[in-house]
């Protein structure tokens, strides 16, 4: 008995009973189905209830009628679709065959793929290889499957396809998601989700039909060979024949020629017999020749061993000296390179000495000067003008972002909307508190277009707060969301550059950053463009001096930034990274920057980042070449 269960495809239109009996069932039936919002699949009333194609599910046993050649059926998706029709108009398919050609709106379409594909579910699933028809190019390009199952707000099953031809890479319509839901990740633009008919995959039947037709090309390819090769062997055979009547007229002539020689060598050995006298007096004069000849050899060699003798001695003794002359050679090198990193050495330290001693003497006039004012001041610090009293300053509830020293969140100071950075607990012992003063004098000082707005801190027994200027946002979170063109990027950089020329140029000694990343560049709007200023140039200072567990970005940091003798020019390092970042979206590998600035596609930002993280420190460009190189580059 055949099956009566599961899901069916209709195989011919089943009538519309209505246009028969005039029963009310079939008419509201009838008018229910001419209702559907669907058009492509509307079930028209005038003549047929069903048409072939329709996806079909058998009704529960107890509904099945008596006569086992009938079956009754409802429709996959027209569930108020209800009729009775014969066995051999439908024909069954599983479950999952039901769902695939259910999301497909052409019934002709399902009719082909169930008479040709025959069960689909068996020959994909995700990671099959298929090649996909994009209508609007009428093309079949090669993709993956990446998903096979219910997307909304499509019926059935459909696939989620990843193109994989490099040509039609961004033919797609998504990335994998719909409607705000994800069913797999690809690149934007590379992903597609279609029902089954516009697949095309290969069966097995497919495959050995290939193989038929390339051994038949190869059977075809042989039997031409085969053929030439005879027609080579047939031409070889009469070339032989040619060749073994010319080779026996050639022998008839050599037994002509052969007899002709017999009789000059019987002429010729009468001659040689009187040759051989002759030879045989020759041969007694030649023996008491060589005799002699003996004589003057041996006396001959045994001079030239004894000259060989002496040659031998001079050659060690010429090799011998090549050595003494090669050690000299070699220490007087050893010596030079000495010192050569002596006088280098030297140099270094005696820069570093310079720079110590004007340190010293600016900290002696401060000292002279905080001296003076000792009878004026009380034992407490003195009045500052970046000191904000805690009171003026009220912190809302919005966060900015946190990071390893702090959190920096959205405040209020004196009616103007600011950001507050708040420290972690630290113990402002006097050495602190007098190195927190001094950062901060320093901050308050420092007026640049292109640094961030320093307004104040406080200064009391609380958690430390700094406040500046509240800006849009910041460049990491800009890259984040998306890529900078090349006009973006050169404006950002030249803005970085020029705060850090500012910083580097102050007097009597520079200030060093030690702390640029990505999250340090806030970026504000003007003109429909995106600006840059610097931020933490006084905070982060003081931050490190106190040995917090988070000095600065780790991946950003040049390779001498742990040691005792720092220059600005590990700001340039840190600033190449930054640059590169800029161009590639990728935060710094540690281990992988050659790497990442390979990545960068124009070639004068490229040998800029080069120059900017050579791990020689000497041989860095400084921010005033920078900002050169930066305003002469044709972006």
């Amino acid at each position: 008995m055949a099956r009566r269960e599961g899901y069916f495809i209709l195989l011919k239109d089943i009538e519309n009973p209505s246009l028969a009996e005039k029963s009310s069932w079939w008419n509201v039936l009838t008018s229910y189905v001419s209702s559907n919002e669907d058009d492509e699949c509307k079930v028209p009333t005038q003549r047929y209830l069903a048409l072939k194609g329709e996806i079909l599910q058998a009704l529960d046993p107890e509904k099945q009628p008596t006569d086992p050649n009938k079956i009754a059926l409802r429709g996959a998706k027209q569930i108020c679709l209800r009729f009775e029709c014969d066995l051999e108009d439908v024909e069954a398919i599983s479950e999952t065959d039901g769902q695939l050609l259910l999301a497909v709106l052409s019934y002709p379409e399902r009719l082909r793929i169930t008479n040709e594909e025959g069960v689909i579910g068996e020959f994909l699933c995700e990671g099959s290889k298929v090649n996909v028809v994009l209508k609007e190019l009428k093309k079949e390009v090669a993709g993956v499957v990446r998903y096979m199952g219910p997307v909304s707000p499509y019926d059935g099953i459909m696939f989620g396809i990843e193109i994989m031809d490099p040509q039609y890479r961004r033919a797609g319509t998504c990335d994998g998601a719909v409607q705000c839901n994800r069913y797999f990740r690809c690149a934007p633009k590379s992903g597609i989700f279609v029902s089954v008919e516009r697949l095309r995959w290969k069966t097995e039947f497919d495959k050995k039909k290939e193989e038929v037709k390339v051994l038949q090309r190869s059977l075809s390819e042989k039997e031409q060979l085969l053929e030439e090769r005879t027609c080579k062997l047939q031409q070889q055979a009469l070339f032989w024949e040619e060749r073994l009547s010319i080779e026996k007229e050639e022998k008839k002539l050599c037994e002509e020629k052969l007899a002709e020689l017999q009789c000059m060598v019987s002429k010729e050995s009468l001659r040689v017999i009187k040759l051989e006298g002759r030879l045989e007096e020759e041969h007694k004069n030649w023996t008491i020749q060589r005799q002699a000849f003996h004589r003057d050899l041996e006396e001959f060699e045994h001079r030239l061993l004894e000259e060989r003798a002496e040659k031998t001695r001079l050659e060690e003794d010429l090799a011998l000296a090549r050595r003494q002359v090669e050690e000299e050679q070699e220490n007087k090198n050893r010596v030079e390179q000495e010192l050569e990193a002596f006088k280098v050495t030297s140099a270094e330290q005696q820069q570093e000495l310079q720079r110590q001693n004007e340190l010293l003497e600016w900290r002696v006039c401060e000292l002279e000067s905080s001296t003076s004012n000792d009878d004026q001041v009380d034992k407490t610090a003195e009045a500052c003008d970046w000191i904000l009293s805690r009171d003026e300053i009220h912190m809302t509830e919005k966060r900015l972002g946190v990071g390893g020293w702090g959190q920096v969140m959205v405040g209020k100071f004196r009616a103007c909307d600011v950001a507050v950075k708040q420290i972690h607990e630290l113990i402002l012992s006097p050495h602190n508190r007098r190195l927190f003063e001094r950062e901060m004098s320093i901050a308050s000082r420092c007026r640049h277009p292109c640094l961030l707005q320093f307004i104040g801190a406080t200064n009391d027994d609380g958690k430390p707060l700094f406040v500046t200027e509240l800006l849009d946002t910041n460049l990491r979170a800009v890259l984040e969301s998306r890529g900078l063109d090349n006009a973006e990027i050169a404006l950002i950089s030249l803005d970085v550059a020029m705060a850090l020329n500012y910083l580097h140029l102050n007097k009597p000694i520079p200030i060093i950053h030690r702390d640029i990343s990505s999250a340090n560049v806030l970026l504000w709007r003007r003109d429909n463009c995106w600006h840059a200023k610097v931020s933490d140039y006084g905070a982060a200072n003081f931050m490190r001096h106190c040995r917090t567990v988070n000095p600065g970005a780790v991946i950003y940091s040049a390779p001498e930034a742990l040691s005792v003798n720092q220059t600005p020019k590990i700001d340039v390092y840190s600033f190449g990274l930054l640059l590169c970042e800029m161009c590639i979206r990728e935060l710094p590998v540690p281990g992988h920057t050659h790497r990442q600035i390979a990545m960068v596609t124009n070639t004068d930002l490229r040998d800029l980042i080069n120059q900017c993280v050579h791990q020689e420190h000497e041989k860095r460009p400084n921010m005033v070449n920078i900002i050169d190189v930066l305003s002469k580059i044709t972006i």
